[in-house]
């Protein structure tokens, strides 16, 4: 047995009246595609763990309230429901100078589904409901995944570590994950990865009462970053035993050579994300109003003298491969000029 329910969520959170077969029908059929096609672009999330056992986490108190017992209790799972779409309705909010609240222009109005099992719930919201027709539901001119905008999440029962959570923009944004839901990321590569480069960058990751020099700290900052650009795996006790510094000015070992607080939270060994790594160290250098040129990683790039700066010209060294490319597109250039 399952629960189907339908929410508009525009200025107010409204629910529909009763479904009747078809638009259960479709709403299935919606959520059935989507959830076939998670394999690329689902990330995990979780309830922080000092939250787990809090009844006022959304999450929690839905898996107190509504997944009760063997059988589905329809008015506890209507009221949690209802709770939910008015607390996405509140994320999608911002507060004006009076200290009314009104939607945020932003945040795109759309369908809220709701799909609950005996042990899962299955929350999609549509941002775009020209996609599918508004009383029925029924995809219009067919259901193409990759065209749809929607966030998506799916919560077992009793499962707060594994909460699949999707949304078709390029990131997922904010109130969706950390605000509607109350979810932190499960830890991984990517989080491992971006923390990293943030202590790194934000001065956090090397501790400061070793007494290193300003030349030696900023040696040893890019000696990490060149570690991080070039390795596909981090290992706190490698990258030390590959550090060049004075040892028998400053005697410290792995343990004392980097900033406790940060590998509280990190893993102290994990896989390197390398996308994380060029969407950190990517840079954008305009030359004129019309002109600018895009690094995946400025840092390494420099670090190979492959971009130089004298005077008035920036010079570029091009790689073999993508020589004979490059010498296309300036011909073209000239002919077409």
């Amino acid at each position: 047995m399952a629960i189907y329910r339908a929410f508009d969520i525009a200025e107010n959170a409204s629910a529909r009246p009763k479904l009747n077969e078809e638009q259960i029908d479709n709403i299935e059929q919606v959520i059935r595609v989507i959830l076939d096609n998670l394999s690329t672009n689902k990330i995990y999330y979780q309830i922080p763990e000092e939250r787990s056992e809090d009844g006022s986490h959304p999450i929690v108190k839905y898996n107190e309230n509504a997944f009760v017992g063997t059988e589905i209790n329809e008015y506890k799972v209507d009221n949690e429901l209802i709770y939910l779409a008015r607390k996405l309705l509140f994320e999608e909010q911002v507060v004006e100078k009076d200290g009314k609240r009104r939607r945020n222009k932003k945040i795109k109005e759309g369908l809220l589904f709701a799909k609950h099992t005996l042990n899962q719930l299955v929350l999609l919201k549509f941002e775009d409901t020209q996609i599918i027709d508004k009383k029925t539901f029924r995809p219009i001119e067919g259901l193409s995944v990759d065209k749809q905008y929607y966030k998506i999440v799916v919560i077992d029962r009793d499962n707060y570590n594994n909460i699949t959570v999707v949304d078709r923009n390029k990131v997922i944004a904010k109130y969706w994950a950390s605000g509607f839901l109350e979810l932190e990321r499960r830890r991984d590569s990517h989080i491992n990865t971006l923390e990293l480069i943030e202590g790194l960058e934000k001065d956090t990751l090397i501790n400061h009462e070793i007494g290193f020099s300003a030349n030696e700290y900023a040696n040893l900052k890019q000696q990490v970053r060149d570690f991080i650009i070039e390795n596909s795996s981090f290992d706190k006790e490698q990258l030390f035993s590959t550090l060049k510094f004075d040892s028998n000015k400053h005697m410290v070992d792995a343990d004392s050579f980097f900033a406790s607080s940060l590998f509280d939270v990190i893993d102290a060994d994990f896989e390197i994300n390398k996308e994380v790594v060029i969407k950190s160290y990517k840079k954008t250098i305009r030359v004129s109003k019309s002109s600018k040129i895009t690094v995946d990683n400025l840092f390494r790039e420099l670090k190979r003298d492959n971009i130089e700066l004298k005077g008035n010209n920036l010079i570029l060294k091009i790689d073999a491969e993508y020589k004979g490319s490059v010498q296309e597109i300036i011909a073209s250039g000239k002919e077409n000029g």
